[in-house]
């Protein structure tokens, strides 16, 4: 069984992860994981810093505050004394509002600039006061675009972290190829290739969507996909509990019941239990599963993205 994973999500990706020596010590990031990200993938890149006047290498900047409670943020260079906030902001802004349709962000971790999260964020004597800032152009992209998934490279290592980020990219970006196609049926096609792994993030919301697909009445066509798009970030939002992986894995194993033999049935439920119990990866009963629909040629499991939501070539260890 192998899914076409025809539509390449449009991501942003900072320039100084494994595209541009364009870091403070003229310096780029290695990044295995993004560079057979960006093979299967429409990228769009940018040095915020760069791209404000600062050249490579330069003196490192730091977002310091005014006072202790985070009044007053601005994006400061030490040695110089240069305050670049006002032309970072500014930026920034008119940047994110001609960006465009992306389905993804991966930015440099703990960037003053690009960060989202894990910035540093120093006060005027300069003492850290957290390590739980936003840079300024990465505090902005969920303003910008609410509920897109975003991360950093150094958080994709984790092996949870990524599963989910490309379970959501590639979904979102399938669900913009079905918008594009202008029908109904296309919509409703997608929800059902993907009805297992909506499942396996919240099965109340993907009931709800399926429920506003086949009920759509007369509700306009761009109302329908905004209202679903909606949905779909929702579901997407946060990573799916153990707990309702196992739920899904059931639910497609209940295909097998008359199936397979008692033994198959005992060592399938060990295998789930083992995963459930934190003891193997998800990836052993899923093959399990993969193997029972292609013995029993059942074709809609074999048609679900559960099985394969992103190409098999981005999955692997950390």
């Amino acid at each position: 069984m192998k899914h076409k994973h025809t539509a390449r999500p449009k991501l942003y990706i900072s320039k100084c992860i494994e595209t541009c020596a364009c870091r403070y010590d003229g310096q780029k990031v290695n990044s295995d994981f993004v560079i057979k990200l960006m093979k299967f993938a429409d990228v769009v890149t940018e040095c915020t810093e760069t791209a404000i006047g600062l050249g490579t290498p330069r003196k490192p900047v730091r977002i310091v505050s005014d006072d202790a409670k985070m009044h007053g943020l601005h994006l400061v260079q030490p040695e110089t004394g240069a305050d670049f906030t006002e032309k970072m902001n500014a930026w920034a802004n008119s940047y994110l509002e001609n960006l465009g349709e992306v389905d993804g962000f991966v930015l440099k971790s703990k960037s003053p600039s690009s960060g989202f999260k894990d910035v540093k964020i120093y006060g005027k004597n300069g003492m850290m006061l957290t390590k739980k800032g936003a840079g300024f152009f990465g505090g902005k992209v969920p303003e910008y675009y609410p509920g897109i998934p975003v991360e950093d490279e150094a958080r994709l290592l984790n092996s949870a972290i990524r599963d989910h980020f490309l379970k959501s990219i590639f979904a979102i970006a399938a669900f913009r190829e079905a918008e594009k196609g202008g029908k109904i049926s296309g919509l409703l096609k997608y929800h059902s290739g993907n009805k297992l792994l909506f499942m396996s993030y919240n099965q109340v919301l993907m009931r709800k969507m399926g429920r506003l697909l086949s009920a759509h009445g007369n509700k306009k066509y761009t109302e329908l996909c905004a209202e679903y798009k909606a949905h779909l970030l929702n579901i997407l939002s946060s990573m799916p509990k153990v707990s309702n992986t196992v739920n899904t894995m059931m639910h497609a194993f209940g295909y097998f019941k008359t199936g397979i033999s008692a033994a198959e049935k005992t060592f399938f439920l060990q295998i789930l239990e083992k995963y459930q119990k934190g003891k193997i990866i998800p990836a052993l009963p899923l093959n399990i599963l993969k193997l029972f629909a292609v013995r029993f040629n059942e074709e809609y499991l074999l048609s679900q993205t559960f099985f394969e939501p992103y190409p098999e070539e981005l999955a692997g260890g950390d």
